[in-house]
Formats: structure tokens, sequence, C-alpha cells
């Protein structure tokens, strides 16, 4: 039934199903959340804390889920090839930023799920559903996780077989069971390999990740002037960090799979040619002569939009103090 509806939809996603509405790895939160590993992230230990314990606290007719992982290997391949242009600054951005040509991800998921699930819909009309995406308060890897999609890696990330960790994760919660299997959580499968733990530049990761010291935490979420994390923009980094996948074994062969585009979208070059393809400091003195209002309407529907202009421009300025 799903596979039938991801084929009519031209959808590319790997799915799986839960009946399971308690997370595997609460205690584990729990404990992140005691040793003060939150850091900034204040919205994950707020009063949305408790909710994310159970999902039918946050969705009270739950009885199942359905979960599907995204993948944006194409977006970093596509980021691999502007890095290899002559006129690349040096600079790097989070390969997710420029996945769905540029465009905020939350958007699309959301579009994806609906279409997903007004199909379901359609086949039995009882049934109810919430779609949710990284912002509602749920722990959305361990829903995947749950599904059968993938382990938790040593760098934190879910880890599938097929996409490696460069996926996004979209969830549609039902007010009814399916007649599905339910997916099985797998094992851990790092074995004895450390490269994610030895390469991260600012040693966030442990026995999970401090935010504190993550370069994604304090490029994208801090957003205005703050001291960055030592060991920050030494790879080049100024909006989110990738270097934890790019090490991981897991993700070679899925990057090996996708083909390389030869020429960019006139949206992708619009945004590579300003933060990725000039001179730094003309960027800064742009952003600097720039009005927050005149920032937000040219980052508008982007992922860049939510650091704002004096958050890209933390980011820029202690990079070149480097």
């Amino acid at each position: 039934m799903i596979n039938k509806i991801l084929k009519k939809h031209l959808i590319n996603c790997e799915w799986g199903y839960t009946e399971k509405p308690v997370p595997l790895s609460f205690i584990r939160f729990k404990k992140w959340k005691e040793v003060g590993h939150q850091g900034p992230l204040s919205y994950m230990t707020d009063y949305r804390y408790d909710l994310r314990s159970d999902l039918r606290k946050a969705y009270p007719d739950f009885k199942s889920a359905l979960v599907f992982l995204f993948p944006y290997l194409d977006s970093k391949q596509l980021l691999g090839r502007i890095y290899q242009n002559p006129h690349w600054n040096g600079l790097k951005v989070a390969s997710y930023t420029f996945a769905y040509d540029v465009y905020d991800y939350h958007y699309k998921l959301k579009e994806n799920l609906n279409s997903i699930a007004d199909e379901l819909v359609k086949d039995d009309p009882s049934i109810d559903f919430k779609l949710t995406v990284d912002t509602a308060p749920i722990l959305e890897r361990d829903l995947a996780y749950r599904a059968g999609l993938g382990f938790f890696g040593d760098n934190a990330h879910l880890i599938n077989q097929n996409y490696g960790s460069f996926f996004f994760i979209g969830s549609i919660l039902l007010s009814k069971q399916l007649p599905l299997d339910e997916g099985i959580p797998q094992s851990k499968d790092c074995g004895h390999c450390t490269k994610c733990l030895i390469a991260c530049p600012t040693s966030a990761l442990g026995e999970d990740v401090d935010a504190s010291k993550c370069v994604s935490t304090f490029s994208i979420e801090t957003f205005k002037d703050a001291t960055p994390p030592v060991g920050f923009g030494g790879d080049g980094h100024i909006f989110g960090c990738d270097i934890c996948s790019e090490v991981c074994p897991w993700n070679v062969l899925p990057l090996k799979r996708e083909a390389v585009r030869s020429e960019l979208s006139e949206r992708e070059q619009k945004y590579a040619d300003f933060l990725l393809l000039r001179p730094i400091d003309e960027i800064i003195n742009e952003l600097e002569g720039m009005s927050n209002r005149e920032y937000i309407r040219f980052f508008k529907g982007t992922a860049f939009e939510r650091t704002g202009r004096l958050g890209i421009l933390k980011n820029l300025i202690h990079y070149n103090k480097i």
C-alpha cells in the first residue's frame, strides 16, 4: 500500500512502521539533559521535554506511525562540486541547506507527507493523523529507530544502511493501527571505528553530543554574537557542519552511487554566488550594509533565514579572525 502511494507521487524515500509510543532512548536523553549537554538548545529541555517522553502526549490519539527517510545525498554531491570551483572562498555550509533547490526542507517534507496522508485517508476516511518533522516535540531519530530504519552511531546520528546519515526524517502519526509489520530496532554497527570522534574539530562528541561545543549549534542556533567553541572555523564550516557524517564509512557507498549534476539551478547559483564564490570580506561588508528586513527578503524560504543577519555575520566574523 505505502509503496504504491510513494510510486504514484514519485517520492524517493525509505519508510518504516511502528506502534510503540515510548522512545527507547529516553533514558539517554534524560542523562543528556542532566549533564547539561543541551547547551543553548533550551527548546529541548523546557516544557516540551516531558512531551518527548511519549508520543501520546504530543498526539493523544496515537496508535501507530509511518516514518520516512528523505535523502539529500544529491545536495551533498552538489556542494562538493561547488567546493572545487576555482572561485570558492573556503567557506562551507551544511549540505542539507542546498537540498530541494535551497528551499527550507520543512516545507518540502510536509508537502510529501501530506500527499501520503491524503492517500491514506482516501483509502480509510476514519483515519486521523498528525504530520511531524523536526519541529515537533518528539524524538524523531528514536521514532525512526523504533521503525527499524537504522541505528544510533557514535556521532549520535541515525545511520541507515542505504542512505548513511544524509537524510531528513518525517513522520505521520496515525489514529489507527495499520496491517503492516513493525520495524525492528537495529543494533549499533560502528564496530571499532572512531573516525567521527577524532574528526570533530571542537571535541563535541563523546558518550553523546555536547551541544555547547557543536559547530552546528553555534553557527545555526546562536543568533547573536557569542564566544565560539574552541576549534570553530578551522575547517571552513560557517553554517552547520557535515564533518562527523563526511568521515563516516556508512556514507561512502551511498555517496558513490549518487550522480553529480553538471549544472546548478538558477536558485542554487544565486546562493552559491552570495556565500561561497566571492571574497569573504565582500560578504561581510554586504551583510553589514543590509537591514534585517533585507536579509530576510533575500534568504526567505531558505535554511539561512533561521539564523538571521546577525547570526550569519557572527559566524563569518569569527571565522575571519582565525
